[in-house]
């Protein structure tokens, strides 16, 4: 879990600081950069040797906690409200949320942050508002990444000291440029390691509960026993589907009769072609 001399000790330096001045040109040719500046930090008296992380014997874990849960309810939006009063009693928030429908169900999602020490009671409580259809529980340990993050900060807000002290003694205009731009390279993994860091401790601090809501549409849950109100507006709504039906039934029929009618004249002709036929072939038989 902790950061080896050679791993934080490797990173290598984009530009190459001026050597002491008794250092071959040909070995200043092949050294890397980094241990250019290692020698040149040594030639001013300063260690940029990374330090190593102090071995920890006891340290709380660091567990980001995470849940999904999918519940059926009699209304989504009721149980959006119940929901956010749960989340916000519990000290959380509700981190985004959604809803769609279509013709046989609504569905919201919503994604949840709550304080880690309060995750199993707001998980149960939000059991308690529908019937559970699916449940399932996530934990990541993040331990030994946070102690290898940790210790990559220290060394590396190490080697800023370093660099700042050794900038106080550059001797030329060289060598400043290159310090600059090592503490440039050296200040911005610091910026990165530091909102790693922050990011951990947000998912550890507050754990994530990912929830579906589902409301199935009335006449797939149940019928509800309608009164006297109920029982005339519906009587009120099947005469006018009779009516309506009636009223197509009788447009269909008129549609029907006016593709007919251009064909008739072909009927009665064919009709009267077929008697006068018939008559004739009666009488020469005759």
């Amino acid at each position: 879990g902790g950061v080896t001399e050679e791993a934080a000790g490797g990173m290598e330096m984009n530009n190459t600081p001026a050597l002491p001045g008794d250092a071959p040109a040909d070995i200043a040719m092949e050294m890397p950069a980094n241990m250019q500046m290692r020698m040149y930090a040594e030639e001013k008296g300063f260690d940029l040797a990374p330090a190593r992380a102090p071995l920890e014997k006891s340290r709380a874990r660091k567990v980001i906690k995470r849940a999904h849960l999918t519940l059926l309810v009699e209304d989504v939006d009721e149980g959006f409200e119940q929901i956010l009063n749960l989340v916000e009693d519990a000290g959380g928030f509700i981190q985004n949320s959604g809803v769609w429908e279509n013709e046989k169900q609504r569905t919201s999602n919503l994604t949840l942050r709550v304080p880690v020490d309060r995750f199993s009671q707001v998980l149960a409580g939000l059991e308690d508002l529908g019937k559970v259809e699916g449940r399932e529980l996530d934990g990541q340990d993040v331990t030994t990444e946070y102690i290898d993050t940790e210790a990559r900060l220290r060394n590396l807000e190490r080697q800023e000291e370093r660099f700042l002290e050794i900038l106080q003694q550059a001797d030329t205009v060289e060598e400043i440029l290159n310090i600059e731009r090592e503490l440039e390279r050296v200040r911005g993994e610091i910026e990165a390691f530091t909102a790693h860091l922050k990011n951990l401790d947000d998912l550890v601090g507050f754990s994530t509960i990912d929830i579906v809501l589902r409301q199935l549409k009335v006449s797939a849950r149940r019928i509800d026993a309608p009164g006297l109100p109920g029982v005339l507006n519906s009587a009120f709504q099947a005469s006018i589907r009779t009516f309506n039906g009636i009223l197509g039934l009788l447009a269909d029929l008129v549609v029907l009769l006016g593709g007919i009618i251009p064909l008739l004249p072909f009927f009665f002709l064919a009709y009267f072609g077929y008697r006068w036929y018939g008559k004739r072939k009666g009488k020469k038989r005759e």
